[in-house]
C-alpha cells in the first residue's frame, strides 16, 4: 500500500509534461510567444474587488492560450484613484479571448 501514493504522483509528473506550457504575461515582451505579433500599448479598465469565478477561469486559461488578450485588469479588494491601466496586447490573443470568454464564460445574472 505504500506504493499506491508513489505511482499516483510519478503517474502525475508524466502527464503533467506533456500538457501546454504557461507562457503567462511579461512587461518586457515585444512579441506574443503563441502568436509571434507585436505586442502594443493599450489602455484598460481597472476593476477593483474580490475576482469572479469567471475571471478566475479567464486567467487561467489566458495563460496558456491568449497571455497578451487583456481587455481590462484587476486591482485588488482596496479601492485606488486608479481606474485605467496600460498593458501589453496582442491583437490576436484580444481576438482569440473575446471568443474564449463567448464560448465558455457563464454571464452572471442581473
Amino acid at each position: 500500500m505504500r506504493f499506491v501514493p508513489l505511482t499516483a504522483a510519478l503517474l502525475l509528473l508524466l502527464a503533467c509534461r506533456h500538457t501546454q506550457p504557461a507562457y503567462g504575461y511579461s512587461e518586457d515582451a515585444e512579441t506574443c510567444p503563441i502568436h509571434h505579433t507585436a505586442l502594443v500599448d493599450a489602455r484598460v479598465p481597472l476593476f477593483y474587488g474580490l475576482p469572479s469565478d469567471n475571471d478566475i477561469r479567464y486567467s487561467v486559461t489566458a495563460q496558456r492560450l491568449f497571455p497578451y488578450g487583456r481587455t481590462y485588469a484587476l486591482g485588488g479588494c482596496n479601492l485606488g484613484k486608479e481606474e485605467w491601466v496600460v498593458v501589453k496586447q496582442c491583437s490576436v490573443c484580444v481576438r482569440v479571448g473575446a471568443a474564449w470568454r463567448k464560448k465558455y464564460l457563464v454571464e452572471a445574472a442581473r
